[in-house]
């Protein structure tokens, strides 16, 4: 028996979404603009709202170019992953950070640290922008907790934060063992709760620095038999992570 297809459905970051979905009503222009003709959805078309706590899924009662009516069909709690990914990345090129950005929130990583190291890229981002990536990355993704992004800090600082900790901390290194093969030798993987990824910027750590990641605990991991680019690194590392530990 042929499975009927069903149609996707988009989602949308809403800030004020409480107030929304109280009214049952959208009458933002810039929102109905998005609804109308980007997502060009129509009567009876469902959509999902969501902030930084809930998601709804609502159904499109009227539309008009002044306000949207719906109705809610369920509405719930953003999903939290069990084990927490802490990603670090060292301020890239502007290109390259903005590509690793939208990566990591469509992946699921639930905290981006970023670090200055002695070759990190010395670049200067509008927040307005990278609200933009991860809004857009979690709306693509249905990430609905999306990621939360530290403010950058110097090396030492975030070793010294973290240096007791018990959890696995993995430093990609194409000189590092099977990143496969550490993850199945680790008993300590089995059940944390907590997983510390890091990547060297472009042009790589420097040999001091890769000695105090080694003296902080990390476990010095490759990922593939080539060298990778940072953002394709802390990509494919974190979305290996993820997919195993949700």
């Amino acid at each position: 028996m042929k499975v009927k297809d069903q149609a996707h459905q988009f989602a949308l970051y809403i800030k004020n979404l409480e107030q929304i979905k109280q009214k049952k009503n959208i009458d933002e222009k810039d929102l109905i603009h998005r609804i109308i003709n980007i997502l060009r959805l129509e009567v009876n078309n469902e959509l999902i709202l969501f902030d930084e706590n809930k998601n709804i899924l609502i159904k499109l009662k009227n539309i008009n170019k002044k306000n949207i009516e719906f109705d809610i069909l369920k509405e719930e709690k953003n999903k939290k992953f069990r084990t927490k990914i802490i990603s670090v990345l060292p301020i890239l090129k502007r290109n390259h950070f903005e590509e690793a950005l939208y990566n990591l929130v469509e992946i699921g990583v639930d905290e981006i640290q970023l670090v200055n190291t002695t070759k990190s890229a010395n670049e200067f981002f509008k927040i307005d922008r990278i609200k933009s990536i991860i809004v857009s990355a979690a709306e693509q993704s249905k990430n609905f907790s999306s990621s939360h992004l530290k403010n950058a800090i110097s090396l030492d600082t975030f070793l010294s934060e973290i240096k007791k900790l018990s959890f696995p901390k993995i430093f990609f290194d194409p000189s590092g063992e099977n990143i496969l093969d550490v993850i199945e030798r680790e008993k300590k993987f089995q059940k944390t709760k907590e997983i510390i990824l890091f990547v060297g910027p472009e042009g790589d750590l420097t040999q001091d620095e890769k000695d105090q990641l080694n003296s902080a605990g990390f476990i010095f991991c490759k990922l593939t038999p080539t060298i990778l680019r940072a953002s394709s690194a802390i990509t494919l590392g974190s979305g290996i992570f993820r997919s195993i530990f949700e």
